[in-house]
């Protein structure tokens, strides 16, 4: 095998490797879960929202208030830089000595819906413990409605383009490669 048809395949391959690379790199948008008539025993309400990926089960952004609790020291809200986790169907929110603990009732997905909630609030407060159970509540999200787009998105179309280029390239290169007549055959040999 000659020394141009090794690197027009090693070339190939390196295409080849760069567009999976790229399609590779596809990511899904969190979505914007919503609380919704929240409540605790004893009274107080928790409002709010919070950003969730279900396909890496993270929560990227929130901001959660609890507030009307039977302890109005205990009032507070959940938001970044604090603790946003989402650990199998438990929803954990933590800031300055309290807890928020949500059990939703399904798991959270991509697709959205609406889920029950059920859990407690804990705090402590100067060396005072205090904590709620959420008697009633849920959590719900709206996935996109819209359609995807006919065109493709920058990314796709550099894969394509990659891919396209590489074919094209492995091609051209084969094909002067065995070509005995020529100028540019013999140029090419000679690299």
């Amino acid at each position: 095998m000659s020394k141009l048809v090794a690197r027009t395949v090693a070339w190939g391959c390196a295409f080849g490797l760069l567009t999976l690379a790229l399609a590779a790199h596809a990511t899904a948008s969190p979505l914007a879960w919503t609380l919704s008539n929240v409540t605790f025993a004893g009274g107080g309400t928790a409002v709010g929202s919070f950003a969730a990926d279900a396909s890496t089960a993270t929560i990227t952004s929130w901001n959660i208030a609890v507030s009307g609790l039977e302890a109005s020291s205990f009032d507070t809200t959940f938001s970044a830089p604090g603790v946003g986790a989402l650990v199998g169907n438990w929803l954990v929110f933590a800031s300055g000595g309290s807890t928020l603990l949500a059990m939703v009732n399904a798991p959270l997905t991509d697709l959205g819906g609406s889920r029950s909630l059920t859990g407690f609030f804990a705090g402590s407060n100067n060396g005072t413990q205090f904590d709620a159970a959420l008697t009633g509540g849920e959590v719900s999200a709206l996935a996109d409605p819209m359609p995807p787009s006919p065109v493709p998105e920058p990314p796709t179309w550099v894969t394509a383009l990659t891919g396209a280029l590489g074919l094209l390239l492995l091609v051209f290169w084969s094909g002067l490669a065995f070509s005995s007549k020529g100028a540019v055959a013999t140029m090419l040999q000679r690299l």
